[in-house]
C-alpha cells in the first residue's frame, strides 16, 4: 500500500534511482482537485462541529515513477485541540472515505494524510514526558462509563 513513498521495496531497488520524468506543472493538483479535497474537509468540520479554522489541507504530489498519481492531503492543524490527536485516525478515514465518494477517480490514486500542527497551534505540550508516561497503563478516558452515549440515553431519569 506505501509502495509509493518507499516501503515494501528491497534495498537494492533500481527504481530508487531512477528520476521522474514529470514537470512541476505536470505534478501540480488541478483545481477540481484542491476543491474535491477542501470542500470535503469544509463539510467534515461542519458535521462534526469542528470550528473550519481549526484544521486545513493542502493537497501535494508524490514525485513517484511507480505510482504517478499518489497524492499526500497535509492537514494543518491550526488551533490545538486534545481531540485532533484522540481521532486523528477516524478523521482521516472519514476524509479519505468521503473523497472517494465524492471522486470515483480517487479511487485508483493513492493518497496519504500527513499532519503538521502549526507552530502558533497553541498547543500546550512544549517537552517530551519522561519513559514512565509511555509505559503507564493506558487509563480509561476519564471516568467516561457511557460508552459514546449521551448521559440521558443511559439514564433517562437525569
Amino acid at each position: 500500500m506505501l509502495k509509493f513513498l518507499g516501503f515494501g521495496k528491497s534495498k537494492h531497488d533500481a527504481s530508487d534511482t531512477e528520476f521522474s520524468t514529470r514537470t512541476l506543472a505536470a505534478m501540480a493538483p488541478t483545481a477540481n482537485q484542491r476543491d474535491i479535497v477542501r470542500i470535503t474537509l469544509h463539510t467534515l468540520l461542519k458535521r462534526h462541529g469542528i470550528p473550519p479554522g481549526w484544521l486545513a489541507a493542502e493537497l501535494l504530489p508524490v514525485s513517484n515513477t511507480e505510482e504517478p498519481d499518489a497524492w499526500i492531503i497535509q492537514m494543518t492543524v491550526l488551533h490545538w485541540h486534545t481531540g485532533f490527536g484522540q481521532y486523528a485516525v477516524a478523521l482521516q478515514k472519514e476524509l479519505l472515505d468521503n473523497i472517494q465518494r465524492i471522486d470515483h477517480a480517487s479511487q485508483h490514486a493513492p493518497y496519504v494524510v500527513h499532519w503538521v500542527y502549526a507552530p502558533d497551534c497553541g498547543c500546550p505540550y512544549t517537552s517530551v514526558p519522561s519513559a514512565a508516561f509511555w509505559s503507564a497503563p493506558v487509563a480509561d478516558a476519564q471516568g467516561d462509563d457511557d460508552h459514546g452515549f449521551a448521559a440521558t440515553q443511559l439514564h433517562p431519569d437525569l
